[in-house]
Protein backbone atom coordinates (compact mmCIF):
# COMPACT_ATOMS: atom_id res chain seq x y z
CA UNK A 1 0.00 0.00 0.00
CA UNK A 2 1.43 3.40 -0.98
CA UNK A 3 2.06 6.20 1.47
CA UNK A 4 -0.87 8.27 0.14
CA UNK A 5 -3.31 5.36 0.48
CA UNK A 6 -2.10 4.67 4.02
CA UNK A 7 -2.63 8.33 4.96
CA UNK A 8 -6.13 8.36 3.48
CA UNK A 9 -7.03 5.12 5.32
CA UNK A 10 -5.56 6.48 8.57
CA UNK A 11 -7.50 9.73 8.15
CA UNK A 12 -10.75 7.87 7.44
CA UNK A 13 -10.36 5.56 10.43
CA UNK A 14 -9.54 8.46 12.76
CA UNK A 15 -12.56 10.41 11.52
CA UNK A 16 -14.90 7.45 11.98
CA UNK A 17 -13.66 6.73 15.49
CA UNK A 18 -13.95 10.38 16.50
CA UNK A 19 -17.53 10.55 15.22
CA UNK A 20 -18.56 8.05 17.88
CA UNK A 21 -21.10 9.36 20.34
CA UNK A 22 -22.76 8.27 23.51
CA UNK A 23 -25.80 9.07 25.56
CA UNK A 24 -26.71 7.89 29.02
CA UNK A 25 -29.88 8.72 30.91
CA UNK A 26 -31.57 7.70 34.12
CA UNK A 27 -35.29 8.16 34.72
CA UNK A 28 -37.14 7.51 38.01
CA UNK A 29 -40.93 7.67 38.28
CA UNK A 30 -43.53 7.17 40.99
CA UNK A 31 -45.51 3.93 40.70
CA UNK A 32 -48.70 5.56 39.43
CA UNK A 33 -46.89 8.06 37.18
CA UNK A 34 -49.34 7.92 34.23
CA UNK A 35 -52.20 8.99 36.53
CA UNK A 36 -50.16 11.26 38.81
CA UNK A 37 -51.01 14.45 36.88
CA UNK A 38 -53.67 15.83 34.55
CA UNK A 39 -52.01 18.94 33.14
CA UNK A 40 -48.55 20.48 33.24
CA UNK A 41 -46.89 23.87 33.16
CA UNK A 42 -43.20 24.38 32.45
CA UNK A 43 -41.27 26.46 34.97
CA UNK A 44 -38.62 28.81 33.54
CA UNK A 45 -35.51 26.75 32.74
CA UNK A 46 -32.26 26.98 34.69
CA UNK A 47 -29.23 27.32 32.40
CA UNK A 48 -25.58 28.35 32.53
CA UNK A 49 -24.75 31.74 31.03
CA UNK A 50 -23.60 30.26 27.70
CA UNK A 51 -26.99 28.61 27.03
CA UNK A 52 -30.10 30.34 25.66
CA UNK A 53 -32.80 29.34 28.16
CA UNK A 54 -35.63 30.46 25.87
CA UNK A 55 -34.34 28.04 23.21
CA UNK A 56 -34.22 25.24 25.82
CA UNK A 57 -37.79 25.96 26.94
CA UNK A 58 -39.01 25.95 23.34
CA UNK A 59 -37.15 22.72 22.60
CA UNK A 60 -38.55 20.82 25.60
CA UNK A 61 -42.05 22.26 25.11
CA UNK A 62 -42.06 21.04 21.51
CA UNK A 63 -40.92 17.57 22.53
CA UNK A 64 -43.63 17.33 25.23
CA UNK A 65 -46.32 18.55 22.82
CA UNK A 66 -45.17 15.92 20.29
CA UNK A 67 -45.97 13.38 23.00
CA UNK A 68 -49.51 14.77 23.29
CA UNK A 69 -49.06 16.00 26.86
CA UNK A 70 -51.22 18.92 28.08
CA UNK A 71 -48.67 21.61 28.96
CA UNK A 72 -48.55 25.37 29.35
CA UNK A 73 -45.33 27.05 28.15
CA UNK A 74 -42.76 28.66 30.41
CA UNK A 75 -43.66 32.05 28.92
CA UNK A 76 -47.18 31.77 30.41
CA UNK A 77 -45.71 30.70 33.77
CA UNK A 78 -43.17 33.54 33.72
CA UNK A 79 -45.94 36.06 32.95
CA UNK A 80 -48.14 34.74 35.77
CA UNK A 81 -45.22 34.80 38.23
CA UNK A 82 -44.56 38.42 37.23
CA UNK A 83 -48.21 39.34 37.78
CA UNK A 84 -48.10 37.63 41.19
CA UNK A 85 -44.83 39.38 42.08
CA UNK A 86 -43.15 36.01 42.63
CA UNK A 87 -39.44 35.43 41.94
CA UNK A 88 -39.04 32.00 43.56
CA UNK A 89 -41.57 29.33 44.39
CA UNK A 90 -42.32 28.19 47.92
CA UNK A 91 -45.12 25.86 49.04
CA UNK A 92 -47.74 28.60 49.20
CA UNK A 93 -47.11 30.44 45.96
CA UNK A 94 -46.43 27.17 44.07
CA UNK A 95 -49.97 26.04 44.88
CA UNK A 96 -51.41 29.46 44.05
CA UNK A 97 -49.52 29.55 40.73
CA UNK A 98 -50.85 26.09 39.84
CA UNK A 99 -54.37 27.17 40.72
CA UNK A 100 -54.15 30.29 38.54
CA UNK A 101 -52.73 28.25 35.63
CA UNK A 102 -55.20 25.39 36.22
CA UNK A 103 -52.46 22.73 36.35
CA UNK A 104 -51.54 20.12 38.93
CA UNK A 105 -47.85 19.55 38.10
CA UNK A 106 -44.81 21.49 36.92
CA UNK A 107 -42.03 20.54 34.53
CA UNK A 108 -38.59 21.58 35.81
CA UNK A 109 -35.79 21.77 33.22
CA UNK A 110 -32.14 22.36 33.94
CA UNK A 111 -29.10 22.45 31.66
CA UNK A 112 -26.02 21.61 33.69
CA UNK A 113 -23.55 22.06 30.83
CA UNK A 114 -23.34 22.47 27.06
CA UNK A 115 -19.73 22.69 25.87
CA UNK A 116 -17.21 21.65 23.25
CA UNK A 117 -14.10 19.74 24.26
CA UNK A 118 -10.91 19.18 22.29
CA UNK A 119 -10.26 15.50 21.57
CA UNK A 120 -6.99 15.78 19.67
CA UNK A 121 -6.36 16.12 15.96
CA UNK A 122 -7.35 14.41 12.76
CA UNK A 123 -5.00 14.07 9.80
CA UNK A 124 -6.33 15.45 6.52
CA UNK A 125 -4.69 15.10 3.12
CA UNK A 126 -5.15 18.25 1.03
CA UNK A 127 -3.47 17.83 -2.35
CA UNK A 128 0.03 16.65 -1.51
CA UNK A 129 0.01 18.17 1.98
CA UNK A 130 -0.89 16.23 5.12
CA UNK A 131 -2.41 18.60 7.69
CA UNK A 132 -3.44 18.04 11.30
CA UNK A 133 -6.88 19.52 12.05
CA UNK A 134 -8.16 19.92 15.64
CA UNK A 135 -11.14 17.72 16.49
CA UNK A 136 -13.76 18.46 19.07
CA UNK A 137 -16.56 16.70 20.82
CA UNK A 138 -19.78 18.40 21.89
CA UNK A 139 -20.97 17.49 25.37
CA UNK A 140 -24.11 18.27 27.32
CA UNK A 141 -25.78 17.27 30.57
CA UNK A 142 -29.38 17.97 31.50
CA UNK A 143 -31.99 17.31 34.16
CA UNK A 144 -35.75 17.14 33.76
CA UNK A 145 -38.34 16.58 36.49
CA UNK A 146 -42.08 16.72 36.93
CA UNK A 147 -43.16 17.81 40.39
CA UNK A 148 -46.55 17.82 42.09
CA UNK A 149 -47.97 21.31 42.40
CA UNK A 150 -49.62 20.34 45.69
CA UNK A 151 -46.70 18.72 47.52
CA UNK A 152 -43.63 19.81 45.52
CA UNK A 153 -42.48 16.18 45.49
CA UNK A 154 -41.12 14.69 42.27
CA UNK A 155 -43.42 12.51 40.20
CA UNK A 156 -40.60 11.89 37.74
CA UNK A 157 -36.97 12.94 37.81
CA UNK A 158 -34.24 12.29 35.31
CA UNK A 159 -30.72 13.14 34.39
CA UNK A 160 -28.98 12.74 31.08
CA UNK A 161 -25.56 13.11 29.48
CA UNK A 162 -24.67 13.16 25.81
CA UNK A 163 -21.56 13.54 23.71
CA UNK A 164 -20.92 13.54 19.99
CA UNK A 165 -18.35 14.78 17.54
CA UNK A 166 -20.93 14.51 14.74
CA UNK A 167 -23.77 16.58 16.25
CA UNK A 168 -23.67 20.28 17.13
CA UNK A 169 -24.06 21.26 20.80
CA UNK A 170 -27.78 21.94 20.42
CA UNK A 171 -28.17 18.58 18.68
CA UNK A 172 -26.54 16.81 21.63
CA UNK A 173 -28.92 18.53 24.08
CA UNK A 174 -31.95 17.71 21.90
CA UNK A 175 -30.94 14.05 21.55
CA UNK A 176 -30.36 13.77 25.31
CA UNK A 177 -33.87 15.11 26.02
CA UNK A 178 -35.27 12.66 23.43
CA UNK A 179 -33.62 9.78 25.26
CA UNK A 180 -35.07 10.94 28.60
CA UNK A 181 -38.58 11.50 27.27
CA UNK A 182 -38.64 8.16 25.44
CA UNK A 183 -38.02 6.41 28.77
CA UNK A 184 -40.35 8.65 30.76
CA UNK A 185 -43.24 8.32 28.28
CA UNK A 186 -43.07 4.90 26.57
CA UNK A 187 -46.16 3.61 24.71
CA UNK A 188 -47.38 1.87 27.89
CA UNK A 189 -47.64 5.28 29.60
CA UNK A 190 -50.50 6.25 27.27
CA UNK A 191 -52.25 2.90 27.69
CA UNK A 192 -52.13 3.22 31.49
CA UNK A 193 -53.15 6.89 31.38
CA UNK A 194 -56.25 6.04 29.33
CA UNK A 195 -57.45 3.36 31.77
CA UNK A 196 -60.36 4.36 34.00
Amino acid sequence: MGIVKRVVVLTLSLTISLAAHGYSVEVNKVMDFPKSFRSLAMLPAACPSNVDCLWVESLVLGKLLERKLPIKPASAVRKMMFEMGVKELDDTNRRLLAQKLNVDAFVVVSIDSMTSESVGTTGVLVGNVFTAVPSKRNVGSVQLAIISAETGKPLMESTGYGESSARPKRGVIGKTFNEILSRAFPPQFYVDRAKK
